[in-house]
């Protein structure tokens, strides 16, 4: 896990092993898939790399859909009144 800080805003690159770690992000979080993502039980992508996300939208597909092999996020939290 990476966190840095720019112009008010929180970035954090982590990597996830399963969808439920999905479902209780703060509901201000901007989400990028950058490897994995989650999938339908026949396999087919969902979320996959390069997409952008809120966390609301990805707290309910994890609920529906699985991580088989985690994923790579980046997160984008505002913190502060100059974070776009």
């Amino acid at each position: 896990r990476f966190t840095s800080a720019l112009v008010g805003c929180t970035l954090t690159v982590e990597t996830v092993r399963e969808a439920s770690e999905l479902t209780q992000r703060p509901p201000t979080e901007v989400i990028v898939i950058l490897a994995g993502g989650l999938f339908s039980r026949a396999g087919e992508p969902v979320l996959s790399p390069g997409d952008v996300v809120s966390s609301d939208t990805v707290g309910r597909l994890a609920k529906t859909f699985q991580a088989p092999q985690g994923a790579a996020l980046l997160t984008i939290r505002k913190e502060g009144p100059s974070c776009p």
